[in-house]
């Protein structure tokens, strides 16, 4: 997740050169319908990533504003825009990430906006990253608002799970939100089935590694967005949906007045 989503720097065993016949090898490495190879220069090709000087690759700075995510302060250790690169672009969207195999999420889908500002201030102090966020514009989401908690492994997510409850419960919005464990990101189960018959190849792992070590993330310029302004765009959000709770944060004042309507 920068994701922050989170951090874009691989763990140690990520890092790791490969020598230059498996490079080769990696590159030649078929999924879906074309080898890594192939898939790597249509995305030069085509823009999606730039090529280094020293024959590295660079995925462009991501120039989307981001006024609606709050992060809290523990860093998520996988870069995981590279992996959703990869998954895109390189995997065909046919193989889920092999580094992607141990992630799992708490997920907390508020219906208020109220009740995300609530789901926030209970849980953003906890020591496992976390993101809060409106949903209603994610392609592969049928909630209004979410937060996400990360997990490696579907038994610390379990405990997570029981925390967050905990949690909500304390705040005295748990009976009106609901809550699930899921794996990984949702558009894997989109394009790769059921996330509990996701297969990841032992050969995958190699050729991960050596991709993750030649792509290089460009900066992204702007700084991460506060609390403060996120809730400026959650209101809007809350507002543009027909979410009155907003009325809650803003002391009851419209965020636009209502239109004059006449008797027909």
């Amino acid at each position: 997740m920068t994701d922050q989503d989170t951090g874009e720097t691989a763990p140690s065993d990520c890092l790791a050169s490969a020598a230059p016949d498996a490079e080769a090898d990696h590159l030649s490495y078929r999924i879906g319908r074309h080898t890594v190879g192939e898939n790597l220069e249509r995305a030069v090709s085509t823009g999606k990533l730039d090529r280094a000087a020293d024959g590295t690759y660079v995925l462009p700075a991501d120039e989307r504003p981001n006024d609606r995510t709050v992060y809290n302060k523990v860093t998520w250790p996988y870069p995981c825009r590279k992996l959703l690169f990869l998954f895109d672009h390189v995997y065909e969207r046919a193989q889920v990430p092999w580094t992607c195999r141990n992630c799992y999420k708490v997920k907390v889908s508020p219906r208020k906006v109220t009740d995300l500002v609530a789901v926030h201030d209970a849980t953003v102090a906890e020591p496992y990253p976390s993101k809060f966020q409106p949903d209603m514009d994610a392609p592969y989401s049928t909630d209004i608002y979410g937060a996400y908690f990360y997990a490696e492994g579907l038994e610390q997510a379990r405990k997570i799970y029981w925390k967050v409850r905990e949690a909500l419960a304390a705040k005295g919005c748990l009976d009106r939100t609901p809550i699930s464990i899921k794996r990984g990101c949702t558009e894997y189960e989109m394009h790769c089935g059921p996330s509990d018959q996701y297969v990841f190849p032992e050969a995958l792992a190699e050729v991960e590694r050596d991709l993750l070590s030649r792509i290089s993330v460009a900066p992204y310029a702007k700084p991460p967005v506060s609390r403060g302004q996120a809730l400026l765009m959650w209101i809007r959000q809350a507002y543009r949906i027909g979410d009155d709770s907003y009325l809650e944060l803003t002391g009851g004042r419209r965020l636009f007045p209502e239109t004059l309507k006449y008797d027909p």
